[in-house]
């Protein structure tokens, strides 16, 4: 097993909140931001996630790889250099990779922001996850040669490397040491920090912090906004969720040892936090989104599966979800 590195953001106050832009099925451009709404001389920490990349289109593996930004991808990175814009963002200095669909991405980003004169760091400690003998294939050609189950533990788990590649703790192993010895001395600073980089080498960063913002940030203020309007125009919405819940919690009273919540979102718990974190990851694989959560988001000793119950599932896909839970949990403790 790889060791992993772990890390605490506490030198200076700051917070941080998590915003996915999605276009279809595919999760594309992240922004995960230090608000500027933090006390004076607090650092502020803005981590986006590149735009998409050809082989992001084509559903390859990428890691080292080095293919172009797609024209969706370059408007994807224009739209987030105009939603910093027009939020007020604005930095001292900019972090990216080798890699030139990060590097493409935070120059469309700094042109939409008038900031190309904002110093910017190609650091490899960013690059991508090597994904080995992974890097170049199609997710359906990896899976055809080493099968369903195999491709997707070297996906999902923290510290099992595909073959020649990288586990999420060995990328953590360089890109953690590399934020305490560049990006923390600068937030300690209270200086505004850009990063542009890939989805595992900011996954292992995002991971780290142990700070969170109640404060939503304008992205998640309109989305609420849209919320609200939509059922305004479609209030049988709430009734058809409340049914979903109501059915959930009579399929949970089935089994034994899991108590209903009493809504919409559905808590597990696991107890150790690594065994949550493979419960969690284990689920994903077989296409559930359902996240772990750790202290000191919950108390000591209760990590947890959590589960929310949205309009996106019917009565067939929460009996799968239950009955993958217990296959999983088979075993544990309870």
């Amino acid at each position: 097993m790889a060791p992993s590195y772990q890390t605490s953001v506490n030198k200076k106050p700051f917070v941080t909140e998590v915003v996915r832009s999605r276009r279809g099925r595919k999760s594309s451009l992240a922004v995960s931001s230090f608000a500027p709404s933090v006390e004076r001389g607090a650092g502020v920490l803005v981590l986006v996630r590149h735009g998409e990349s050809e082989f992001n289109k084509q559903d390859r593996f990428t890691g080292l790889k080095d293919p172009p930004l797609t024209s969706n991808g370059v408007r994807e990175a224009i739209e987030v250099g105009r939603t910093l814009q027009a939020s007020g963002f604005h930095y001292d200095v900019a972090f990216t990779s080798e890699l030139k669909r990060a590097q493409q991405s935070l120059q469309l980003i700094l042109r939409e922001l008038h900031a190309r004169s904002v110093p910017v760091f190609n650091e490899a400690a960013l690059n991508e996850r090597n994904y080995g003998e992974l890097a170049g294939m199609t997710r359906d050609a990896a899976r055809a040669r080493w099968g369903e189950e195999r491709v997707a533990q070297w996906r999902r788990s923290y510290d099992v490397a595909p073959p020649g590649g990288e586990s999420l703790a060995m990328t953590a192993g360089r890109t953690l040491p590399f934020f305490d010895e560049r990006i923390r001395p600068l937030l300690s600073l209270g200086k505004r920090v850009l990063v542009v980089a890939h989805g595992n080498s900011l996954r292992s960063i995002v991971m780290s912090l142990d700070i969170f913002a109640t404060a939503p940030s304008p992205l998640t203020a309109v989305a609420v906004r849209e919320a609200l309007l939509i059922l305004q125009e479609e209030p049988d919405r709430q009734q058809r969720l409340t049914n979903l819940v109501a059915f959930t919690h009579r399929e949970i009273g089935a089994y034994g040892g899991w108590r209903p919540s009493g809504s919409q979102i559905l808590p597990y718990i696991v107890g150790e936090n690594a065994r949550a974190m493979t419960l969690a990851s284990a689920l994903q694989a077989r296409g559930f989104d359902i996240r772990g959560i750790r202290p000191p988001t919950v108390p000591a000793g209760t990590a947890r599966l959590r589960i929310s119950l949205t309009l996106n599932v019917g009565k067939d896909d929460i009996r799968a979800m239950l009955n993958a839970v217990i296959e999983e949990t088979r075993g544990d403790a309870r």
